[in-house]
């Protein structure tokens, strides 16, 4: 009895971390109609891309992506103004940048299974104001995590009631 306890929760753990990612196909395309000091997350032809915005007011952005077992690779900087910083960290990025008006940001590409995102806005977690793929999906959680599909030919899962939101 306590073996077959001991596997149910072994099973319900492993379900329920599995549950809480987004799959990567969910962050293809810009997000569109968003408003408000907030972050974008994306994906296309050309690699990932993170962006944020003050939209008008004063704002302090901060995070660090990394993905365990793989690494992420920083391509380019976006419009960074003076003393905003992106670097690498081991095998992650890190930024810590103000921001006002406009868009900031940077594209990266990652290897591994997973990736995660781990983003602030003015000191605090700011998963309302995340906007992931073309239909600006948020995280439930945070920090959150973003998995790589199954190959081609498999279907795709998504965890809308556990993971994310619409």
């Amino acid at each position: 009895m306590k073996r077959l306890l001991f596997a149910a929760g072994l099973g319900l753990l492993v379900f329920a971390s599995g549950a809480l990612a987004l799959e990567a196909f969910v962050a293809w395309g810009k997000p569109v109609g968003a408003t408000g000091v907030r972050y974008e997350l994306w994906r296309d032809r050309g690699g990932w891309h993170l962006r944020w915005t003050g939209a008008g007011s004063f704002h302090h952005f901060f995070g660090k992506i990394w993905a365990p077992g793989g690494e992420v690779f920083l391509l380019r900087r976006h419009r960074l103004e003076r003393g905003d910083r992106v670097w690498r960290e081991g095998r992650g990025i890190r930024f810590d940048a103000l921001a006002v008006g406009g868009w900031d940001g940077f594209d990266f590409r990652w290897r591994g299974k997973r990736l995660i995102l781990d983003l602030e806005i003015d000191g605090r977690p700011c998963r309302r104001r995340i906007y992931i793929g073309a239909d600006g999906v948020h995280p439930r959680t945070q920090p959150f995590s973003i998995v790589r599909g199954p190959r081609a030919g498999k279907p795709y899962r998504f965890y809308c009631c556990f993971g994310f939101s619409m």
